[in-house]
């Protein structure tokens, strides 16, 4: 049977310093059909550079529009996939993501609404906060928040002639008002997998600020158009108060009675700590990163990020951070009580944050103690490594590695 294609919709403006990424991360699924759609507001920073080395492999025009939203929609209009996601130029895929909600929709045919977790990071990728979310209630959905991780959803194309596009006039929560309109007639359903990585910069919506009083007022306006009933404040306040603690005690439930947050990648992710990167690990690690049914994290000791960044790590493929203090900043009123501060962490920090599957640990590499302690509390192998040879004997020793622990918890 012919696998469904899969479009996205990404809209772009002045996004040069990431857009590469979110492209690759479309174009490396390991899936046949897929077919990606970017309409660019009229960039000057450079993007357009970076979309001109990619004609042939992403659909992409830049013109004029009416913000967002607009970008958003003529995506939508161009796309020709049976399945249809949407996400943003700063924001990128994880490994497997596509190929986890194509088995879905082939599983669950009555399903045209799904979605799953995100990975919050910084400007630089380092990975702040896991977002694990659950299968949803409508008043949830309504009262308490964007339950749904944007950049990890996705619909049938017969969705959007059924319910409509995105409101061009909302700049603000037109995913969340989007996301009302839809579940009214099509219940999503959720992939408990992290499909996305969510970055928050000082150039995003979501992390400058912008999102302070028209954020309200357009949620508040989303909200009445939906509820079904007139709305007081009074009124809106005891729902969403009877909705957080509906959500609080099943998640609460859930943490206590279901499966642990581990093993929640689409494809195993693996981290390898390696306290100074040479350029002939480029070769080696790019040919790791070329096996699609892994995630290839390499973690160095040095700063590799802005003027730290040697030249030579340009070519590099993979995922390449540093375990340096990873920061982020969200901004706004509207976000006081569930804003990100300066977020500084051990490497255990980073080790528990990203959960990987697998711990390459390199000859002399500052860590061997907490990844030890990782090995024990999470059942990840540890591999040690001496830090030379060929990618092959690397990548058997991975697998080698991962076969154990999938026997070891009775998984094929």
């Amino acid at each position: 049977m012919k696998e469904p294609r899969i479009s996205v919709s990404t809209p772009s403006f002045n996004q040069a310093p990431y857009i590469e990424q979110c492209i690759r991360s479309v174009q490396e699924q390991d899936y046949p059909d897929v077919e990606h759609i970017i309409f660019d507001g009229g960039s000057t920073d450079g993007t357009l550079d970076v979309l001109r080395r990619y004609d042939g492999v992403v659909r992409w025009k830049s013109e004029p529009d009416k913000g967002q939203s607009d970008a958003i929609n003529k995506g939508f209009r161009a796309a020709t996939g049976d399945i249809v996601g949407w996400i943003n130029s700063d924001d990128w895929y994880c490994r497997g993501a596509f190929r986890a909600v194509a088995d879905y929709f082939a599983t669950h045919p009555e399903t045209d609404f799904v979605y799953g977790n995100n990975l919050f990071t910084d400007a630089d990728g380092q990975v702040l906060r896991r977002y694990r979310t659950m299968p949803y209630r409508w008043e949830w959905l309504l009262w308490t928040g964007l339950l749904i991780p944007q950049p990890g959803f996705f619909v049938r194309r017969s969705v959007l002639a059924d319910c409509g596009l995105v409101d061009v006039a909302l700049h603000n929560v037109m995913d969340f008002e989007w996301w009302l309109r839809i579940a009214r007639k099509h219940p999503p359903h959720f992939i408990d997998r992290y499909l996305a990585f969510f970055r928050v910069h000082a150039n995003s919506l979501s992390g400058s600020g912008r999102l302070d009083h028209r954020w309200h007022s357009e949620r508040w306006t989303s909200q009445q158009k939906h509820a079904g009933r007139p709305l007081t404040p009074w009124g809106a306040r005891v729902a969403r108060t009877s909705a957080s603690v509906s959500k609080t005690l099943l998640r609460l439930a859930r943490e206590l009675t279901g499966p642990r947050d581990f093993g929640l990648h689409c494809v195993p992710c693996v981290v390898v700590l390696k306290d100074e990167l040479e350029p002939s690990d480029v070769e080696r690690f790019n040919a790791l990163h070329a096996v699609h049914n892994l995630e290839i994290q390499v973690w160095s000791q040095a700063s590799l990020a802005g003027a730290n960044k040697p030249a030579w790590l340009a070519g590099a493929r993979f995922a390449c951070r540093s375990l340096a203090d990873a920061r982020m900043w969200m901004a706004g009123r509207s976000f006081k009580r569930r804003r990100f501060t300066e977020a500084r962490g051990s490497f255990w920090r980073r080790l528990w944050l990203e959960r990987p599957d697998a711990v390459v640990l390199a000859r002399g590499s500052g860590g061997a103690g907490w990844a030890t302690l990782y090995r024990a509390v999470c059942g990840a192998p540890l591999i040690e490594w001496d830090g030379r040879g060929t990618a092959d004997g690397l990548l058997n020793a991975i697998l080698d590695g991962l076969r154990k622990r999938r026997g070891a918890i009775g998984n094929s």
